[in-house]
Parts: structure tokens; C-alpha cells; sequence
């Protein structure tokens, strides 16, 4: 009996552990965009204005990943749209050290919200 409670006490340890591990790899992928800055991995999970704005520009990057590629101008209207999310979510993780901070998030959201809108029209071709 004692032996049967001990192997299942075990087993949910290591359960445990593996989701836990799951967890914390799934935070680090999701913690920056590839190839990007590296962001507070708080950002994953914390509601501030940046943390809430870079989770919007990994959203607008994995859609726009999942749009194939087309013809030449597609593709360059793609990395030029790329590469706006790439500076945007740099100058995000600059205005996050800012004392200031409010006025350039502010206007950050606005290039945000005309980022997601060339995501959508790019989405929305294919």
C-alpha cells in the first residue's frame, strides 16, 4: 500500500514538473519576436501599455508569417511590413525605460494600429 502511494506521489511530482518546464520554455519563445530585440520576458504575461502593445505585434507577426508567399511586390510589401514591426517593437522596448513613457506610447499605438491594419490587408489577399 505504502509503495503504491509513493509511486503515485512521484508520478505527480514529475507531471508537475514537465508542465512546469512546458511553461517556462513556452514564456522564453514567446518572451520576443525571432530574430528581434530581446524584451522583458515579464512581457509575456504583464498588462502594462508595452507589455500589452508587444503582444499585439507578436500577433501581427505570426499572422503575418502564416501568409504565403506571392508574387515579388507581395513579398516586399511583406518585409517592408516585417520590418516595421521589428523597429516598432524596438522603439517600444526604448520607450519602456523612459520616465516619459505615455506620450511616446501613445504615439507608438498609432503606428501599432497602422502595422495591424497592413497585416490585415495582407492577410486578407491570399
Amino acid at each position: 500500500m505504502t509503495f503504491v502511494i509513493v509511486v503515485v506521489v512521484v508520478a505527480v511530482l514529475l507531471f508537475g514538473g514537465a508542465l512546469a518546464l512546458a511553461s517556462v520554455r513556452k514564456a522564453r519563445t514567446q518572451a520576443g519576436l525571432p530574430g528581434g530585440v530581446e524584451v522583458p520576458k515579464a512581457w509575456s504575461g504583464e498588462h502594462s501599455t508595452e507589455a500589452r502593445m508587444h503582444r499585439r505585434l507578436l500577433a501581427a507577426h505570426r499572422a503575418l508569417a502564416a501568409v504565403p508567399l506571392g508574387d515579388p511586390a507581395q513579398i516586399e510589401r511583406k518585409v517592408a511590413v516585417e520590418q516595421r514591426i521589428r523597429a516598432l517593437d524596438e522603439a517600444l522596448l526604448a520607450a519602456s525605460r523612459r520616465p516619459d513613457k505615455a506620450d511616446v506610447l501613445a504615439t507608438l499605438e498609432k503606428e501599432l494600429v497602422t502595422v495591424e491594419s497592413d497585416v490585415a490587408a495582407a492577410c486578407s489577399q491570399h
